[in-house]
């Protein structure tokens, strides 16, 4: 991997060669990174990867939502490990299981991490009872519109 170096005005800075960068929450992680074990915050890292640009939804790399198997096995561990550890991340409201036709995809939460720099609606809805721990434990749906 080469970095591209700029000349004149941007002279000091160097362009990375790709493109898919995922954005973390600095104040919300550290929390986080305290309050969750060990294995449920590798797991919330080891997602990002395959989180959509559009909607935070875990998606494999043609854009097809991951279920906990192909998740498990993205991430080499069991099955029931994977449910469990994305069931505890429900209940942390960290990640959301949502039916879209017939099957079920997973969600994580933009105030962890995200790609992009929107929010839509539907995702702020969804996380709305989410309490911002960098923000003193306030739900989200107090500080947006979205309700």
């Amino acid at each position: 991997v080469r970095l591209i170096h700029k000349t004149g005005r941007d002279q000091n800075y160097d362009t990375f060669p790709f493109s898919s960068f995922i954005k973390l929450n600095g104040d919300e992680v550290k929390y986080l990174s305290v309050e969750l074990t060990k294995a449920q915050f590798s797991f919330m890292v080891s997602v990002l990867p395959y989180l959509s640009y559009r909607d935070n939804c875990i998606k494999d790399g043609r854009g097809k939502p991951m279920n906990v198997a192909q998740i498990a096995d993205r991430l080499s561990v069991t099955r029931n490990t994977a449910n469990r550890l994305i069931n505890e991340l429900i209940d942390e409201d960290l990640l959301c299981r949502a039916k879209n036709s017939s099957e079920y995809q997973l969600y994580v939460n933009p105030w962890f991490a995200g790609k992009g720099n929107l929010c839509n609606n539907v995702l702020a809805s969804m996380f709305r009872n989410y309490k911002i721990r960098s923000m003193g434990g306030r739900q989200w749906k107090n500080l947006t519109k979205t309700k």
